[in-house]
This record gives C-alpha cells, sequence and structure tokens, in this order.
C-alpha cells in the first residue's frame, strides 16, 4: 500500500484528497486535508523509499478536477 488514509492522523479527521503518479513511476504527490477542513497540504513522496520529501505546499484550496489527475510540478503539459 502507498499510502494508508487511516493512518494520516491519530484522530482519524484528516482525509486524503488528489494523487497522481509522475509519468516516470518515481514520485507521488498528494494532498491532505485535516480537522474537516476545505484547506489541503501537498506532498511529494519518493514511491521507491516511502520517503516524504520535506518540501510541501500549504494552505491549498482545489476545487475540480485537478488538471485532469496530473500536477504541473510532475507532468508538464
Amino acid at each position: 500500500m502507498l499510502l494508508d488514509p487511516n493512518k494520516l492522523s491519530a484522530d482519524g479527521t484528516s482525509r486524503l484528497g488528489a494523487l497522481s503518479i509522475s509519468r516516470d513511476g518515481r514520485y507521488a504527490a498528494y494532498t491532505i486535508s485535516s480537522g474537516g477542513s476545505d484547506w489541503q497540504d501537498a506532498y511529494v513522496m519518493e514511491i521507491a523509499t516511502r520517503k516524504v520529501l520535506p518540501e510541501r505546499l500549504k494552505w491549498l484550496k482545489l476545487t475540480g478536477p485537478v488538471l485532469g489527475g496530473r500536477w504541473l510540478l510532475l507532468q508538464p503539459l
């Protein structure tokens, strides 16, 4: 399992949002919202090691489809 949504927070109030895999399969980008908020933080994980990279985007509000599931950081159009 790449990400277990049940382990995102101890109190169960965090939710996995968008998820996208890079074209080369090396990275996964995903968003998490906490405490029932519609604000999200975005993370990038190196899939082979399951290491989450230290950089993240905070306070995102994503509505509707995210470019058809594509992330500009991982998959330029």
